[in-house]
């Protein structure tokens, strides 16, 4: 997972030569849109399900508006490595 700068995020596979858009999240990089997780899952449903399906099932809306966008990280350095 990593930044472009000013709160948009990206998901790269180790050995992928591009990168998955993900969002813009809050400002701080600590929120996420209330209306945003739906496509959110749905963007993640696409690059993982093969490669971790777990990864969707523990997904939740609660920690991930709680934690923030590490929150995915942590779920799937937890999960799927």
């Amino acid at each position: 997972m990593k930044t472009g700068g000013g709160g948009t995020y990206y998901i790269k596979r180790q050995n992928e030569d591009f990168a998955l858009y993900l969002d813009d999240f809050g400002g701080n990089g600590l929120s996420v849109c209330i209306n945003c997780f739906t496509n959110l899952k749905k963007t993640l449903k696409a690059y993982v399900v093969d490669i971790c399906p777990i990864f969707l099932e523990k997904l939740n809306k609660e920690d991930l508006n709680e934690k923030g966008v590490t929150y995915l990280v942590d779920l799937y350095e937890m999960n799927c490595e």
